[in-house]
This record gives C-alpha cells, structure tokens and sequence, in this order.
C-alpha cells in the first residue's frame, strides 16, 4: 500500500527489522519490517532512485492478510491495542503483543512483509484511538516490542541522534552508540530526532533501536543499547535545549527544619496533574521546572498559602547528556567557563551523573549550546583525557 509522504509529525518513517528462530525446528524468521509513510515514500516514489518505481494505482486493496501474486507485501490492519484516552492513548502491551503474534508471525513465517500505518491504535472494543505526538515511531516501538524484533529501525531526516542539533550546530557529530538512559535523556531534553516515549517499548525488552537517514541509506546511524558504547566509561554524549518551560521559586521560613513541608508543596502539584523536570533545593526555597501552563494560575494561587511565589516563564533547559560527568573535573570546568556572562538561574545534577541541567532566559539558548558544544566536543581532544 502506498502513502502519501507528508509534513505532519506521524509522516515520519519507522520500521521494525526481525531475524529469529524462536524454538527448533521452527521456520526461520529472515526479515520483518514495518514500512511507514516517509521511508517508503523517498525510495519507491522517485523515479530517479535506482530501485525507483511507481506502483500503479489498482481499483482494489488486498484483504488484511492476503497478498496480491506479483507482491510480498501485504497490509495489515490496526495491531495496537490501547485505552480509550483519544490524543495520547496507552498501548496494552500484552493484547498487542497478542495480536502481533496472532496476525504477523504467519505473514513472517511465509516471508511476507507487513506493511502497516502509525500513530493510530484501537481499544478493546474497537473504537479508533491516536498515540499523540511521536506516535508513528512510538507504533513501530511497540510494534517491534510486541513481535520480538531484534531490531528496531527509525527512519528519519538525519543521519543518527547527533552531538547537538545540526540546525543549530552544523559541526555536529553523530554518536555512533549511546545507551537508553541517555537516549531518553535526550529526547526529554529537546534533541528532537526521538521523542521520548519511543524507545520504553524497546526497553522493556532490551531490543536495540537503530536510528538511520531515509535520504542517506549508507550512513549506519545511531545504535541505542542497553549498555550503549562501553569503550567510554565516562563523559558527555550530547548538549540539548528545551525551551518554553517555566521556573517556579517558592520560599518560606516554614520550611526550616519542617517535617513534610515538601509533601505539602507537591500534593498541590499532584492535585493539578502538573509535571515537574527539574527540583533545587535549600533549607528555606524549592525551585522547580515545568513545562506544562495550563494550571499555572491555579498552581500560584494554591502555593501562596503555603509559600512565597516567583514565577519565571519564557526560560530553557540546556542539558548536558553523558556518563559520570562530574568524574573528571574538567569536564564541569569547561562547562562552566563556557557559560561566562550567561545568566543562570538553576543548576541540577544527580548523583548519577548522567545529566547536568542549566536553566538560562529562552534568548540564551543557541548562545549557550553554541558555547557548551564548542567547550565540550570542539576542543583539542587531549586537553578532556
């Protein structure tokens, strides 16, 4: 089946490759792959490709698990199975990965190939549900999770998950291996190549996800593992920006050697269903991050019992994703020297060291990523060893 090739964020392409032979004497599974729009659209549609054609249009489409003679496609239905919140459903992992298995593996087993859409799914009862934003690589994640790929394949415009985004940096790199930790880092931070539900389906099975360039076949993209690149124990990866988020700063002299007094504060952000990505702390202030406004004068006006108030919209998170950063010092002396003249207004890093976040105004940002990358990934590579 052929799809039209679009600008919207569930035209992108996605696939799902699988090579197993699940007990012996079982038919080996050679290829599976899950074509999306894009993907298919660039390599079958261009006349000028070397394996370019164009199927002809046919008054009829073949029947969910039949194939026309002259193809070995074949295209299948609807296999996501969700809850009924329409916008941002939940795959049921067990109904689907049900599903797969009733509907796809005989397709596989006689080397056909799946062809399915993304981004929409179908409750228990049948009624059509959407995925939300990143819902197309978030179908062949679960897709791929449901059918025990080996590999899980995103086909996007660029040539892997990169240093920084080359929009902004054009002497980006991209990282040839990096881990699901980082990657999910990544993608809640604002590196827009992976959304960040995308991979938790491949997680959950410790299944790779490859990302690669629909308009650079050759290029072998990025590798997401569990373990990710284990010849480097430590350092950073990557620096991303997530802008239009909001900082909220609360003081009170009440807190000062207060049981439960955080609790307080965070009922009150639970009872909004307000998110929070980052926390600092002292003895008498708590400033938080959030991205969502659309309690945010609710949320004042329920902490000012509790707390003085400060709100600060139009800020940024620029995140610096790796391993053990702060193990070698130079690495947060860089960082820091690079943001010279920049004001801050909060700093984060966990004890994991997997990601120092800074807080600037949003007209910072590029400045600030400009200057951390230089820093970190554009400096004699000597002085970081």
């Amino acid at each position: 089946m052929r799809h039209r090739s679009g600008q919207s964020d569930h035209c992108r392409g996605s696939a799902a490759s699988r090579r197993r032979r699940d007990a012996p004497g079982a038919a080996e599974v050679r290829f599976f792959r899950i074509v999306h729009q894009a993907a298919r659209q660039a390599h079958r549609s261009d006349p000028h490709h070397p394996s370019g054609h164009r199927t002809p249009r046919r008054n009829h489409r073949p029947r969910e698990g039949q194939s026309p003679r002259h193809r070995r496609e074949v295209v299948v239905g609807a296999l996501r199975i969700t809850d009924g919140r329409f916008g941002e459903a939940t795959p049921q992992m067990e109904e689907t990965r049900a599903a797969a298995q009733r509907v796809l593996r005989p397709l596989i087993e006689r080397r056909l190939i799946p062809v399915m859409g993304g981004f929409i799914g179908r409750t228990r009862d049948g009624a059509t549900t959407t995925l939300g934003r990143g819902g197309s690589d978030y179908s062949a994640a679960i897709i791929g999770a449901a059918a025990g790929a080996d590999e899980i394949q995103i086909w996007t415009d660029v040539d892997g998950m990169m240093t920084a985004d080359p929009r902004l940096i054009p002497g980006a790199r991209v990282i040839d291996r990096i881990s699901y930790v980082e990657a999910a880092e990544l993608a809640w931070f604002g590196a827009k190549v992976l959304h960040p539900k995308t991979i938790a389906p491949a997680v959950a099975q410790r299944i790779p996800v490859r990302v690669l360039n629909t308009h650079n076949v050759a290029s072998p993209g990025t590798l997401i593992t569990e373990e990710g690149n284990t010849s480097d124990t430590a350092g950073p990866r990557a620096v991303a920006v997530k802008r239009g988020i909001t900082v909220v700063h609360m003081t009170s002299n009440k807190m000062l050697g207060a049981h439960g007094f955080l609790a307080r504060l965070f009922a009150i952000f639970e009872e909004l269903e307000v998110s929070v990505d980052l926390i600092t702390t002292s003895e008498v202030s708590v400033s938080v991050t959030i991205d969502e406004k659309h309690n945010l004068r609710q949320l004042t006006e329920r902490l000012r019992p509790v707390a003085d108030v400060e709100v600060r919209e139009n800020q940024c998170i620029v995140a610096i994703v790796g391993r053990n950063l702060m193990r070698d010092s130079i690495v947060g002396a860089r960082i820091f020297e690079a943001m010279r003249g920049i004001p801050t207004s909060m700093f984060s890093l966990g004890t994991s060291g997997l990601n120092l976040s800074i807080v600037v105004d949003d007209a910072e940002a590029d400045r600030s990523v400009r200057a951390i990358h230089a820093a970190l990934f554009e400096a004699p590579v000597e002085a970081m060893s």
